[in-house]
């Protein structure tokens, strides 16, 4: 489904605030694996392997799923975000009825 222009604008928000809630849950992954390290006292160099294989996996998703991505290709990155609950129902209101509606449908029927 191609977007409008305001549309566009809407989406190209909602991907910023996408992707760094996909590096929060990068985040809280490494959290939880130095956590376990400090307080297991797990060995470090399998601890460091841990971290720096998340952040790759991360990157690459991350990259994956937003770098380069068309006009086109908005409305599929914004279904999957909203199928991944990385954006809200009231975030999803702020387009037009017909993407908000196609949106709503998608999720529903996907899931």
């Amino acid at each position: 489904m191609e977007l409008s222009k305001s549309d566009k604008k809407i989406a190209k928000i909602l991907m910023d605030k996408g992707i760094l809630k996909e590096k929060e849950i990068c985040n809280a992954s490494i959290l939880e694996i130095l956590t376990d390290w400090k307080n297991d006292k797990k060995e470090t160099r399998e601890t460091y392997g841990k971290v720096y294989e998340t952040v790759k996996k991360n990157d690459k998703y991350i990259a994956s799923n937003y770098d380069a991505i068309s006009g086109a290709d908005y409305f599929i990155t914004i279904l999957n975000m909203y199928r991944k609950d990385l954006i809200t129902e009231s975030e999803i209101n702020s387009f037009s009825e017909t993407v908000k509606e196609r949106l709503k449908a998608l999720k529903k029927n996907l899931l």
